[in-house]
């Protein structure tokens, strides 16, 4: 274990090559780099976190996952391909936070100040689990989820669906008469955007995105994108399924 007392919240980064829609696809070259790359140094421009670690697995594929870690110099935890929960078990016993933020390698677009602000309001709230999927407001690909660490090791006491244990929060949410689940809300609806990666035409949008920012890769904001597709509407991608977090994506 780390006796570090600091590290009260630990953002976990869930990522691997073998997704099924699009293999690979966290390895795509954006602008020069992994698009995976330039969500990590999106996630360390987060204040909050104590420490950023990358969670893959232990199959070979993933040594390049490791590799992007490295070279952004974060720590990886290896483990299961599909029990993704014992993953984050695994760096909660090595690291022993308090927090945890979930972030999938499926959203590109992460935003710090989009965290930041869900940080603050799950502190004030005191609930166990915090994210802004339950009710999608915000684009598909924003997702960022929140909870204790007390939520996570309760789940281990319930026999968890093979979905549960791939998709982590998922045990919590469909518990909700055990577990206090609340949703975080965007002052406007835009959950009709699509901005997640999981498919060849996903790719095609996100780099042109990144094209549009080429040289401020990390510091664009959720309101430049919007800007950007009001004055561009044809880029635009709208998502006519909202398949989130439903034992679909696998990241």
């Amino acid at each position: 274990m780390v006796n570090d007392k600091s590290i009260e919240t630990i953002a976990v980064i869930q990522a691997r090559t073998s997704s099924k829609r699009l293999p690979g696809k966290v390895l795509s070259l954006i602008n020069g780099k992994p698009i995976l790359e330039w969500q990590v140094w999106r996630v360390l421009e987060t204040i909050g976190p104590d420490k950023i670690v990358m969670a893959t697995s232990d199959e070979s594929g993933d040594d390049e996952v490791e590799a992007i870690a490295q070279k952004c110099e974060i720590t990886t935890i290896r483990g299961s391909l599909n029990n993704v929960y014992s993953r984050f078990v695994k760096t909660i016993d090595i690291y022993e936070p308090r927090t945890v933020i979930r972030i999938t390698g499926d959203c590109p677009f992460f935003m710090p100040k989009l965290c930041e602000a869900m940080l603050e309001e799950f502190a004030k709230r005191r609930v166990d689990y915090l994210s802004n999927i339950l009710i999608p407001t915000y684009p598909n690909g924003c997702d960022i989820e929140i909870f204790s660490v007390e939520a996570l090791r309760m789940l281990g006491a319930f026999e968890l669906t093979l979905d549960e244990l791939e998709h982590v929060t998922l045990g919590m949410y469909n518990r909700k008469n055990i577990f206090k689940c609340e949703n975080y809300f965007n002052e406007i609806n835009d959950s009709f955007h699509r901005w997640t990666l999981d498919t060849a035409d996903d790719l095609d949008f996100i780099a042109k995105v990144y094209k549009k920012f080429e040289g401020r890769e990390l510091v664009f904001t959720y309101e430049d994108i919007m800007l950007l597709l009001q004055e561009n509407p044809t880029l635009s991608r709208y998502d006519d399924s909202r398949l989130i977090n439903k034992g679909i994506f696998n990241v």
